[in-house]
């Protein structure tokens, strides 16, 4: 009898060919379970960033339709069935993965980098001379976790406080922000 082969579904790019480019750390079990990247909290938190930017940039795509989605790593972790939820170095810096990502953003004009593994990963490919041309802007990890953890303060200066009513809002604003001033630095 023929052993069947199951296909894992892919969740770690969609979108290819984009011109608008995000890239974050890996797959978590939100991805695979949705079977696509940036799902879950984190697909919510970078459609309203991305809103925000699009308001005060022309030509930013507000919508998820509008963006190329990739990972730093392709396989999905998380805590519960991996024990760890970012890949190790040794893993987003191999060769083979480096080769992945230089053909796979070789389309990007703009590329969002979100978390320190794909930061990593982006300045392993632009020292090999890659990305030439490319607008890249670094911002931290959209996870909740990362967020609520690295965002203490809204665009005012003002503290954000634990259990304040819209807190991830004010939150996401800081980081359109930084991304809006980053992409304002470039032209």
């Amino acid at each position: 009898m023929k052993k069947e082969v199951v296909k894992k579904k892919q969740c770690y790019k969609e979108n290819e060919g984009k011109s608008h480019g995000a890239l974050f750390s890996c797959p978590g079990s939100v991805e695979r379970k949705a079977g696509r990247p940036c799902a879950g909290k984190t697909g919510k938190n970078f459609l309203d960033v991305a809103r925000m930017v699009a308001n005060a940039i022309e030509g930013v795509p507000a919508q998820r339709s509008g963006w190329y989605f990739n990972n730093a790593f392709t396989e999905p972790l998380s805590k519960k069935d991996n024990n760890r939820s970012e890949a190790r170095n040794s893993k987003i810096l191999s060769p083979i993965n480096i080769a992945r990502l230089k053909k796979e953003l070789a389309k990007v004009k703009v590329l969002w980098v979100f978390g320190e593994k794909a930061k990593q990963v982006v300045e392993v490919l632009l020292n090999q001379g890659c990305l030439a041309g490319v607008k890249i802007c670094y911002a931290r990890h959209l996870s909740m976790q990362s967020l609520n953890t690295g965002v203490k303060k809204d665009v005012l200066g003002n503290c954000i406080r634990k259990g304040q009513v819209g807190a991830t809002s004010l939150r996401l604003a800081v980081i359109a922000k930084e991304i809006e001033n980053e992409m304002k630095n470039m032209d």
